[in-house]
């Protein structure tokens, strides 16, 4: 797990904006050239643009604030990240795509393998992938069961806190959040098994990367549910995620995530997430374990203290 110098560092100033959310649907006034658009297909467009400005007590001479995702540049007005995206909903099909650029995809992409090109062979790398927010498409089975089957690019299930600045709580990332990736690459079932509560099932490339960093895929399953004022989520994770020349060799790593959060009344929310990981290597035996607490505190429609 990464750690991070925190002590004599501070963000004093934060902006995001969601800027960008309109629905537009097949058929209504659509150009002439879209009229062949089936009826019922629906296109969702959305975008954010999250920006910042941070001091560092530290004052680093390089300008970077080691450690931090989403504002991690000294004494400088930036920008944290700009998505733009949309997604065609169909009766029993939908398709997304999200483009994203900033400090945050540039950071988060960071540790994507290096693969260089060969014959007939493009490279694949983090210059290459960071532009990608999120990329996929899925399937309802026909019928009631609600048994969806999907593929592609996936934000993390993991936890309480995502790449998306606007879809969090807390501006400043947790280390919790910094130690676990924050997308997957693969394919997936999703299956409602009671009011409420799903059920997912994967399989992907590895953990937080693009193209897998030996030959083995890894899997996660997910349960979430939502029964009032409650949500909670648990997924475990399984895979061997060293790389083929690793000296720990290629051991098994097996990963459990939990996490709830209530909203109490009177504009109060507690939340908790709790991870832990273990992996019996050639070296010994490896573990980590870590959980975080949140207490958030609504003022009105638009400001929150966290």
């Amino acid at each position: 797990m990464k750690t991070s110098n925190r002590r004599w560092q501070a963000w004093l100033f934060g902006l995001a904006i969601t800027s960008i959310s309109a629905t537009a649907m097949a058929g209504e006034s659509v150009p002439a050239a879209a009229a062949a658009t089936p009826t019922g297909v629906e296109v969702r467009w959305s975008g954010h643009v999250a920006s910042f400005y941070a001091y560092s007590f530290e004052r680093p001479s390089n300008g970077a604030i080691n450690n931090r995702i989403f504002d991690n540049r000294h004494n400088a007005f930036a920008i944290s990240g700009a998505s733009l995206g949309a997604e065609i909903q169909g009766s029993a099909s939908y398709a997304k795509i999200a483009l994203w650029w900033g400090l945050t995809p540039a950071t988060i992409y960071a540790g994507e393998p290096n693969v260089a090109a060969s014959t007939g062979v493009g490279p694949s790398n983090a210059q290459i992938w960071r532009l990608v927010q999120e990329v996929n498409a899925g399937w309802t089975v026909p019928g009631e069961t609600g048994l969806q089957i999907s593929a592609g690019l996936f934000p993390s299930p993991f936890g309480l806190e995502g790449a998306t600045v606007r879809d969090n709580w807390n501006w400043s990332s947790s280390n919790l959040n910094f130690a676990l990736p924050f997308y997957l690459a693969g394919a997936r079932v999703s299956y409602p098994v009671g009011d409420g509560v799903h059920f997912t099932a994967g399989i992907y490339n590895g953990f937080g990367s693009l193209l897998d960093r030996n030959g083995e895929k890894s899997i996660a399953l997910q349960l979430s549910g939502e029964e009032g004022t409650l949500q909670w989520g648990t997924c475990y994770y399984g895979g061997v995620e060293r790389a083929t020349s690793a000296p720990e060799g290629q051991p098994m790593l097996h990963m459990l995530d939990a996490w709830a959060r209530w909203a109490l009344g009177g504009g109060l929310s507690l939340a908790v997430q709790a991870d832990v990981g273990y992996e019996d290597n050639d070296l010994g035996t490896s573990w980590w374990a870590a959980a975080a607490l949140y207490v958030r505190k609504r003022l009105n429609d638009k400001v929150a203290l966290t």
